[in-house]
């Protein structure tokens, strides 16, 4: 992990993490990603100052074994919320929104019809134990509020809340055409993160 703008940040290799472990793996990466994207940006100077960053490039979080499929697909909403030059520290706001266009490749037609306002943008096909399908088509936003230092650029604390409504269904098959009527809920996951004294 790095703030070095030089850096890429990718998503490791997660077949053989313990499934306990890729969400918080994700998560932190997410914050980093968020960051260096910012560092970026050479209008985010001031507070106040805004920039929309287009990716639309699908993130996995498939592993194989259980979860078959497991894709979202973002923008980046990035504001300079605040510089505090008395403390040297600035917030934040980076809002990952779906793109104005589908960019997922979905294995039902089924999934097409948006969930949301917008155009799905998160899926997920995991097998279980009994040779059935769950299959979820969703709308994911997160926003990030993040507390960096200004001389270093490290995270000195950040949150994040992250909604997605999602359109469930269990199939008997793996193309997703024999499927149960489908089930509506809404995950919403809240993360903290805060830098500890060395």
């Amino acid at each position: 992990m790095s703030l070095d703008p030089g850096h890429r940040l990718a998503m490791p290799s997660l077949a053989t993490v313990q499934p306990a472990l890729i969400g918080p793996i994700a998560d932190l990466l997410t914050f980093y990603a968020d960051v260096q994207l910012a560092m970026r940006q050479k209008s985010l100077i001031h507070a106040g100052d805004h920039v929309f960053v287009k990716r639309s490039i699908p993130n996995s979080w498939a592993y194989g074994t259980h979860v078959l499929l497991g894709q979202d697909v973002i923008d980046f909403d990035i504001t300079l919320q605040s510089v505090d030059e008395a403390t040297h520290t600035a917030m934040l706001i980076v809002r990952h929104v779906p793109p104005a266009e589908l960019q997922l490749k979905l294995p039902a037609t089924w999934m097409l019809k948006p969930v949301g306002s917008t155009p799905n943008n998160w899926v997920q096909v995991e097998k279980t134990g009994e040779g059935k399908y769950i299959a979820g088509i969703g709308h994911e936003t997160f926003e990030a509020d993040i507390k960096i230092s200004l001389p270093s650029g490290c995270i000195l604390s950040a949150t994040m809340d992250n909604p997605v409504d999602v359109l469930e269904r269990t199939c008997d098959d793996a193309d997703l055409a024999t499927c149960g009527e489908p089930a509506s809920y809404r995950i919403r996951r809240q993360i903290s993160l805060d830098a500890q004294p060395n």
